[in-house]
């Protein structure tokens, strides 16, 4: 999941500057770590809603930080892969 949309941004945002690349691996490293181990933690709680909160507060810190690395235009095409990802992975919910 997290790894196709890393891809797309690198695909979709090809004017991107070699810092630009350096700081985003870093946003997306410390995304699937802090990632797995809310799973963890939501295994071993069983907590669904909580699960899903804390999943949401990941993603909004991510793109704060993607946000702060990228010019508006390049956050634009981000924001373009990051909400179609979402749509796909929650057909039912409607954009905010």
């Amino acid at each position: 999941m997290v790894a196709r949309e890393k891809q797309a941004v690198y695909e979709k945002i090809t004017d991107l500057s070699e810092d630009q690349k350096l700081l985003i691996e870093g946003v997306y490293e410390e995304f699937t770590l802090t990632l797995k181990e809310s799973f963890k933690e939501a295994r071993e709680s069983g907590s669904r809603e909580g699960r899903r909160e804390k999943m949401e507060a990941l993603r909004k810190e991510k793109d704060e930080l993607i946000a702060d690395i990228l010019n508006e235009e390049q956050f634009e095409i981000y924001k373009s892969i990051a909400a179609r990802k979402e749509r796909k992975n929650n057909p039912g919910r409607s954009e905010e």
